[in-house]
């Protein structure tokens, strides 16, 4: 148990003896009185294991399983948009790339690889866009 429900449950001890009221432990530690009688009526039924929250030691009801937990990580490395923000930098660098000519080089190499990890399919094969003169 905490330090302060080791007080709260010394004051419901000395609540019991007729030592202090229930308003007067409940103003010592910041509680309405209603609290209190439902604290006393607690540690009445359970001991001092009535001041300890129900949930305690139990895994949250909104617990991220460990397998999406894995998956956020594996996306979080990548930019706002599905993309490996440094990557491009990245494999410049490891190809040793130090002139555009170079970078040029290893782009073409790299965008294939890229579209392949990235790439998505239209939804509509029809496009979406307008003529901006409408025929009359």
């Amino acid at each position: 148990m905490s330090q302060r429900q080791w007080r709260t449950l010394s004051l419901v001890e000395r609540i019991a003896r007729g030592e202090i009221t229930i308003s007067e432990a409940g103003a010592s530690l910041g509680r309405s009185e209603r609290q209190m009688q439902r604290i006393c009526r607690r540690v009445s039924e359970r001991g001092p294991e009535g001041l300890v929250h129900g949930n305690k030691r139990r895994p949250p009801k909104h617990k991220v399983g460990d397998e999406a937990r894995r998956r956020f990580c594996e996306r979080s490395t990548r930019g706002a948009y599905g993309t490996l923000q440094d990557r491009l930098v990245s494999e410049l660098r490891l190809a040793g790339a130090s002139t555009p000519g170079q970078a040029n080089q290893v782009l073409r190499a790299y965008r294939p690889q890229c579209n392949e990890i990235f790439a998505v399919p239209a939804a509509e094969l029809q496009p979406a866009w307008r003529s901006p003169f409408p025929t009359m």
